[in-house]
């Protein structure tokens, strides 16, 4: 038997936003993303915004997300699954605050995603709304990595020979599920770890930031906001060794 994967309450210590004030952010990248398809001034989606989250999101400077993901119907059996149609984010900047990069990434989502085509207006009544908040980290060595990292939680910055590669919550989800298909046995923060630095050509022995988020996601397209916490996927339910150390049972709230 494993030991279940779950984090300390207490590493998951960066929650900046409430699911209230959540509603109102992922309210108004919708409103972002139509006036862009739109062609409309986007000076008119500010009004969506209550004050107390205009000023939050202007006094602050978190990293941003935005993922915007198609509901479509297979031909084949006639389930539903959610297609990326666009994602662009950027890390956090002293430059510009939570609330400039939010209009900067929400149509930039939409529309200038280089890996594929631009939103069509007709298709965002299909789609939902992912934003991630992400905070300025802290560098780390690889040993650090290997004690800290909590996966689905934290995103890793590493930049080798000036090109800054940014690994994703969701990536560490999907590289856990194939590696565990591979095995009967259960799998090492170690192993994952090196399998995401080989996947994304990042040297073994590298100086790296580990930057936390704070996911919300619209459930349906303009429905039902909720906080998505990657880092209780089942998947991580199989990460043993020397990880165990930082892990813990959650309590009550963190279940939720």
């Amino acid at each position: 038997m494993f030991e279940l994967y779950r984090p300390r309450e207490h590493m998951i210590n960066f929650r900046p936003f409430t699911l209230s004030e959540a509603v109102w952010i992922i309210r108004f990248c919708r409103q972002l993303i139509n006036y862009a398809l739109s062609s409309r001034d986007e000076s008119e989606a500010l009004k969506i915004l209550p004050e107390s989250v205009r000023e939050k999101l202007e006094k602050t400077n978190y990293g941003v997300f935005v993922t915007i993901e198609k509901i479509v119907s297979s031909s084949m059996d006639g389930v539903y699954k959610r297609v990326v149609r666009g994602s662009v984010g950027a890390l956090p900047s002293d430059e510009y605050t939570t609330l400039e990069l939010l209009k900067l990434t929400a149509p930039g989502a939409a529309l200038k995603d280089p890996r594929r085509t631009p939103l069509h207006k007709n298709e965002l009544g299909s789609c939902v709304i992912e934003v991630m908040f992400v905070d300025l980290g802290r560098e780390v060595s690889t040993d650090e990595i290997y004690s800290m990292f909590i996966p689905g939680y934290h995103i890793i910055v590493v930049e080798v020979e000036n090109c800054k590669k940014v690994i994703m919550p969701h990536d560490v989800i999907l590289v856990a599920e194939s590696l565990l298909v591979e095995r009967d046995h259960g799998l090492s923060m170690e192993e994952l770890i090196d399998a995401l630095f080989s996947r994304y050509d990042v040297p073994r022995r590298v100086n790296a930031r580990l930057c936390a988020t704070q996911i919300f996601y619209e459930v349906m397209p303009d429905g039902e906001v909720i906080e998505r916490k990657l880092y209780l996927n089942k998947v991580f339910r199989k990460i043993s060794g020397r990880h165990r150390q930082i892990l813990a049972q959650a309590s009550a709230s963190m279940l939720l």
